[in-house]
């Protein structure tokens, strides 16, 4: 069996699905109650949690996540290292530094 290289030629996404993404980079994170959510979930044993923005976000678009991590009895913890912008050495370097 042969495989034709080009099977796996990547393709340009269509522009409707690029429009998509770039509307979500700029759009603000939906608002949830997070009330009965909190209500209604198994309690956390008070253990730090990390919780680490999508690429081209940062810790403001975390907050909901970490208020609701906080109401169940987590200790949450933004990473406080900016606009996640992939691996860089500005992160890599900070990551040793989370939580101190």
């Amino acid at each position: 069996m042969t495989i034709d290289q080009a099977d796996f030629k990547s393709r340009r996404p269509a522009l409707r699905l690029t429009v998509a993404e770039a509307g979500a980079l700029l759009t603000p994170a939906p608002k949830v109650r997070i009330d009965d959510r909190a209500a209604a979930a198994p309690r956390g044993d008070g253990h730090p949690v990390l919780v680490l923005p999508a690429l081209a976000r940062g810790d403001r678009h975390t907050a909901q996540v970490r208020e609701f991590l906080t109401r169940i009895g987590y200790d949450a913890h933004g990473w406080n290292l900016g606009a996640n912008i992939a691996p860089t050495s500005r992160l890599l370097d900070g990551a040793g530094t989370i939580g101190v």
